[in-house]
């Protein structure tokens, strides 16, 4: 993850600053990870709480348009990396305008944390718009940018009560998410509960194409045993809170850590 600073027109957006310190910190942070020989980063715009449910403002959407510009000119990620991967998610569950700055970026997907049904969010009741985002997408002509969905996400209460299973196989059969699908834990940095990763074999047999990431409390030490917890389901892993300094979410991202889960995912998955 790569959590963005406050943006202009969020509370906590640094109007001395300006937007080059954003730009600075998440040029360092993906230079980090690609060095590191990660696989690919999210652009977030966690800084903007509080979030709005829906759309985002279009000064939101510009400001990240250009971070993302920026970082991947400045740090060109793809030269050590053909494969690298860049996804956009902005929060709270804005995927059209995920959507369009990824078709201005080049990104190659989006992440979505309610793409279908519904939940009770400290935003309030979240209804996914799978049926808009699918249609926005085809408009556009970004049908290469792929779908990465959670499942029960995070900071939130699913209104309609099903299996993790049941949640994933609509995810893919109907809500046609066809890049990924994101399992958390109950909170940012929150480790997935054991009944929820129990389930993922299930999940690896009925949706074989589709990849499986953990969303949530990832880290250097514990992702041996939440793979095995998996039974080694997983294709990988969103990580963020416990790559920061002394694992506080707010802080910058350290090297060492980075370099530490890359180690220890090696031999995990």
């Amino acid at each position: 993850m790569v959590h963005l600073l406050p943006l202009p027109g969020s509370p906590g957006f640094d109007e001395l600053e300006g937007l080059q310190a954003v730009i600075d910190r998440a040029e360092r942070e993906l230079d980090i990870y690609v060095k590191a020989g990660m696989s690919g980063v999210i652009f977030e715009n966690f800084g903007d709480a509080p979030f709005f449910p829906g759309r985002v403002p279009p000064e939101t959407v510009a400001a990240m348009t250009r971070v993302v510009t920026s970082c991947v000119s400045d740090v060109d990620p793809f030269s050590a990396n053909e494969s690298f991967f860049i996804g956009i998610n902005v929060l709270r569950n804005d995927a059209m305008s995920a959507l369009a700055i990824s078709k201005a970026v080049g990104a190659q997907f989006i992440r979505v944390n309610v793409h279908a049904g519904a939940a009770a969010t400290d935003q309030g009741i979240i209804s996914g718009t799978a049926h808009e985002t699918l249609r926005y997408r085809k408009a556009i002509g970004a049908e290469n940018v792929l779908i990465y969905a959670d499942v029960q996400v995070k900071h939130a209460t699913p209104l309609l009560q099903r299996s993790v299973l049941q949640e994933s196989e609509d995810l893919v059969s109907r809500a046609l998410v066809d890049g990924a699908l994101i399992y958390t834990g109950v909170a940012t940095g929150a480790t997935p509960a054991a009944d929820v990763l129990a389930q993922l074999p299930a999940v690896r047999k009925a949706l074989p194409k589709s990849k499986l990431l953990l969303g949530s409390g990832v880290s250097a030490e514990n992702i041996a045993s939440l793979a095995k917890l998996a039974c080694n389901s997983l294709d990988g892993c969103i990580v963020g809170t416990s790559l920061k300094e002394n694992g506080d979410v707010h802080n910058a991202v350290d090297e060492s850590r980075v370099h530490a889960l890359v180690k220890a995912m090696q031999t995990a998955l």
